[in-house]
């Protein structure tokens, strides 16, 4: 499932859906792909809607293991508006696994599968004690029984509830008694009546890892356990336990790396820069001398001053930010210039905690 907007990621997402978004050196889908082969998928569908067609050039021109297909929502759809969709353009005909698609997650699907012989959809869950807070969607569920009995939004969670872990397996006759178009939610629409009705049940799961990409201070800790694990930098060299730097890459003397750090080919670093640590420096950077950097990505071509002081932040392509500017918790567009004039800028809000 990748129509929406990521509004909460943008600057990262005015061009481009989350699915597509580099995380390490691969993009989510990338990872999400990596996880689901050795299911041995028939075939692997995205519901793609807003940027879908940046979604489909980088699609059409991969060669990929398994069979990818595509729709593009005409307008918002929601989550089960998207697979009614689907179920009218041919791609779902039978019980398939369903996914939000800015999950990282090490996670044995076979757990979900297995609930294939349930009289409805199957919701996976975790332990609200394990991932607690507001700011995921949490259910009320009968573990005797294996039944959902309630949907609680993130504003209004309750005790002894279950997260939501955004996994569903659904056949097409799940969704018979709803609009076959128009805007439809699996979680606001679909799941709640079948509850009423019984027929949703749950998967509890027990990942090594869950996280919902969604906002930019899980984004920063997606990166740093994708560094730290090694995802997708096999073919990268690795200096040291938790950085990696690539080919081509110009360190100046005097540099610190603390890990988890990974350097992208034609990026550049000045003399006596720290780096790190949860730092990722996107192909063709270049960052000037005695700038400390942490929990930080600059996207491609970014250009990052002298003497800078830049920490939990995103720096989307092609910006330039000059000399001895000072960021932190901040979001950055792509191509924005930031003059050395402006040394002090802080998100409010949520973020820095």
């Amino acid at each position: 499932m990748a129509g929406g907007e990521g509004r909460r990621l943008r600057p990262l997402t005015r061009e481009r859906p989350k699915i597509q978004l580099m995380l390490g050196a691969k993009t989510v889908f990338e990872h999400i792909l990596t996880a689901l082969l050795p299911m041995a998928p028939e075939r692997v569908h995205l519901c793609l809607g807003c940027h879908a067609k940046a979604m489909l050039r980088y699609i059409h021109s991969r060669h990929w293991p398994v069979l990818v297909t595509c729709q593009v929502e005409p307008e918002p759809l929601g989550t089960a508006g998207a697979l009614q969709l689907a179920k009218l353009q041919g791609y779902w005909n039978t019980q398939a696994l369903v996914m939000n698609g800015d999950l990282l997650t090490e996670l044995d699907y076979e757990t979900i599968l297995a609930q294939s012989t349930k009289d409805g959809p199957v919701v996976s869950l975790i332990s609200a004690a394990d991932y607690g807070g507001t700011d995921f969607g949490q259910v009320g569920w009968d573990e005797a029984t294996g039944k959902i009995l309630e949907f609680f939004e993130k504003d209004r969670t309750k005790a002894g509830a279950w997260v939501n872990a955004g996994i569903y397996l659904v056949s097409p006759q799940d969704l018979a008694g709803f609009p076959l178009r128009g805007t439809l939610s699996l979680e606001h629409d679909v799941f709640p009546e079948l509850a009423k009705a019984g027929h949703l049940f749950g998967a509890e799961i027990r990942p090594e890892y869950w996280l919902d990409l969604g906002v930019p201070w899980r984004w920063l800790a997606g990166q740093a356990w994708i560094i730290n694990k090694g995802r997708g930098l096999q073919d990268i060299p690795k200096i040291e336990e938790g950085v990696y730097i690539e080919d081509g890459v110009v360190l100046g003397k005097g540099c610190r790396l603390f890990p988890p750090v990974l350097l992208r080919k034609g990026s550049r670093v000045g003399d006596a820069s720290v780096i790190g640590p949860n730092v990722v420096i996107d192909e063709g950077c270049l960052v000037g001398r005695e700038a400390h950097l942490s929990e930080l990505y600059p996207g491609k071509e970014a250009r990052v001053g002298q003497r800078c002081r830049i920490r939990r932040s995103l720096v989307d392509q092609h910006s330039v930010i000059g000399d001895e500017v000072t960021l932190e918790c901040i979001s950055i567009a792509a191509g924005s210039r930031i003059s050395s004039e402006s040394n002090s800028w802080q998100l409010e809000g949520g973020g820095c905690e």
